[in-house]
């Protein structure tokens, strides 16, 4: 029979098998004031073609900065695409298309009277 410390240590290592190793969701978050934005690319690594992007606003109090316009580009010149706000959950949608190699998506963000736009750089598969 298999004593206690071997099953714990064998459900340790079942448990880091599962799981996805070093894939991160999106680049480091940024501070606007005193809101953390940070990004999320589903895909997880970021592909050619189109991509879903979360924008997720947290305020300094933990809670969710829900009350913000947002705002995506993939291109320096391209159109601002205005994101979906999922609830007052401080997360917001879009999807934009990619191409191959270094990226940076552009968030613009707007609350109240002020606005600012963060940079986000990517690589892509």
């Amino acid at each position: 029979m298999m004593s206690r410390r071997a099953w714990l240590a064998l459900m340790f290592v079942m448990m880091a098998a599962c799981g996805r190793g070093g894939d991160v969701a999106g680049p480091p978050p940024q501070s606007w004031g005193k809101t953390v934005v940070r990004i999320e690319s589903r895909p997880i690594p970021p592909r050619v073609g189109m991509n879903e992007f979360l924008v997720i606003g947290t305020e300094a109090n933990g809670k969710p900065a829900w009350n913000m316009r947002v705002m995506l580009r993939a291109g320096a010149h391209d159109d601002w695409r205005q994101a979906i706000q999922d609830g007052e959950s401080g997360v917001y949608r879009k999807a934009l298309p990619l191409g191959a190699g270094e990226q940076i998506v552009y968030v613009k963000l707007q609350r109240g009277g002020e606005d600012a736009v963060l940079e986000f750089p990517l690589r892509v598969e």
